[in-house]
């Protein structure tokens, strides 16, 4: 049976289909002949918006218990206005160089959407994180273009070169006037939208949910974040037609949706590649028409909705391509715990008051054992100072950040090559690891748990409230932890389908099979 939550989620998902003074939302807020709900929506559903507050959780939370502070709701109405002027901000620099670029300049059948903090020059060779397997296939490398986005950073200057463009180089005067136009019209017609229309549209049996999200619908339909999608997905029109592309590919990101919707309205596919774990949100996963998904393996095909089937393909998990040949390299002396941090702050999960003071409980535990300990943060992560604070006082333990890895792109698989086991709350390093046949612990929080991972049987699963000392007896003993790695193992095939360092390879077949339809 759905719970109310559930119900609620649901609705989100399918708003656009409800109708206010007799018109669908889908026909109300209408972009060339398309929804711009589609384009909005998952920034509701999917938990690690970019910004603070933002959690469809903790909201249905607030609404189920009927408990949303005063206070609370001013700090996110202060924050939501002060990132409207951040973004208005952006735009006035980003629209103040006007492009030049109105001629082809490549001719690639692939583009790859990504982001320029992805991207690096190693040793003369253009690194793209996530997809650098692909890149490294040589039949399909010279039809690839990787173009690179910026939306809310320093725009920093990129080398361009013959396989790569900056999407922000191709805005021209008629983009932005296009742009501000169509959210000046759009954002006047959410203005006039009753706040009762909208409670009753946003209701599961007479209760509304809408007085916990109005502060997130009201920035997404925003003047300052339509401009902003606006202003990126006329611009990816105008690349594909410059650029004569042929298809598309992106994984997840924060202005990937309008790159999706420009493919589709060029008469193009696109295909959306599967980034980490999926959980409860692979049922919220809506493809468009010309859209196909790439999906680790079957399970997480099965969670994809039924009429979508046909346009899901299984490929295998390319990000753990190159962890396989980091395997049996593991040292005999092994030299540490290894912490594999994530960006739950970041992601608004966990504030950061909650999410260090489980960390501080981690480390207390772990020192019980008398071992050395490395805490690997997560690259998005942004407090490094808050660890070490908390580490600052103890010898035993070192701190790797994103930093340390742009001169060693293969530090991770070394540092848990080096380790006795990890420990991790639910990110990918946990296959990462199990692919290297290290012992896992998976400590699970109240406010996160990766269920899928319920699948590997043998991963040690451990509340963080929990002693923790037969867990790690058990892994820090080398005959029993063999075994435990050995079914890991097995069972990792039902999240990631098979580890033969043939990921991208499929990717790219079933890439150029669509391209052929």
């Amino acid at each position: 049976m759905i719970n109310k939550k559930e119900k609620a989620r649901e609705l989100v998902s399918n708003w656009s289909k409800t109708k206010i003074n007799e018109t669908k939302i889908e026909n109300l807020f209408n972009i060339e002949g398309n929804d711009l709900y589609w384009m909005l929506k998952g920034k509701l559903l999917f938990v690690g918006f970019k910004f603070k507050f933002w959690n469809i959780n903790k909201s249905l939370d607030d609404w189920e218990k009927k408990k949303y502070p005063h206070l609370k709701k001013l700090k996110k109405y202060f924050y939501f206005k002060f990132i409207k002027y951040f973004i208005k901000a952006v735009l006035l620099m980003r629209t103040s160089k006007k492009s030049s670029i109105n001629k082809k300049i490549i001719n690639k059948k692939i583009i790859i959407l990504t982001y320029a903090d992805q991207i690096s020059i190693l040793e003369k060779k253009l690194k793209v994180y996530r997809f650098d397997s692909i890149l490294d296939i040589p039949k399909i490398k010279k039809d690839i273009c990787i173009a690179s986005i910026q939306p809310l950073t320093y725009l920093k200057n990129i080398k361009k070169t013959k396989e790569m463009i900056r999407i922000e180089d191709y805005f021209d005067k008629q983009i932005i006037k296009k742009s501000k136009k169509e959210a000046n019209r759009l954002n006047k017609i959410w203005k006039n939208i009753s706040k009762s229309k909208l409670k009753s549209s946003l209701s599961i049996n007479n209760d509304s949910f809408y007085p916990y999200f109005d502060l997130e619908y009201d920035f997404l339909f925003s003047k300052e974040w339509l401009q902003l999608i606006f202003l990126y997905y006329y611009t990816y029109k105008k690349i594909i037609k410059t650029n004569d592309a042929k298809i598309i590919l992106t994984t997840v990101g924060l202005l990937d949706e309008p790159m999706h919707l420009a493919a589709k309205n060029m008469k193009i596919p696109s295909i959306m590649l599967q980034h980490g774990f999926l959980d409860e949100y692979a049922k919220f996963i809506d493809l468009l028409d010309s859209q196909y998904y790439f999906s680790y393996g079957k399970l997480y095909k099965s969670m994809i909705l039924k009429k979508f089937q046909k346009r899901v393909f299984i490929t295998g998990a390319n990000i753990f391509d190159r962890t396989i040949d980091f395997k049996n390299k593991n040292k005999p002396n092994k030299k540490h715990i290894l912490l594999l941090t994530q960006n739950l702050i970041e992601s608004n999960v966990l504030d950061k008051k909650k999410y260090f003071s489980y960390i501080k409980k981690i480390i207390s535990k772990l020192n019980k054992f008398n071992l050395p300990i490395v805490i690997k943060l997560h690259p998005a992560e942004k407090n490094l100072d808050e660890y070490t604070n908390i580490t600052k006082n103890n010898k035993n333990i070192k701190i790797v950040k994103k930093d340390n890895f742009h001169k060693n792109e293969n530090a991770l698989y070394t540092l848990i090559n080096d380790s006795i086991f990890t420990i991790s709350f639910g990110s990918t390093t946990i296959l990462d690891s199990i692919i290297l046949e290290k012992p896992v612990l998976q400590v699970i929080l109240p406010e996160y748990n990766v269920t899928e991972l319920n699948h590997i049987k043998n991963i040690i699963k451990i509340s963080v409230h929990d002693d923790f000392k037969e867990s790690i007896k058990l892994l820090i003993d080398e005959k029993k932890s063999k075994q435990i790695t050995k079914n890991n193992l097995k069972d990792i095939i039902k999240l990631i389908y098979k580890l033969d360092k043939k990921s991208s390879d499929r990717i790219i077949r079933n890439t150029l099979k669509i391209l052929k339809k």
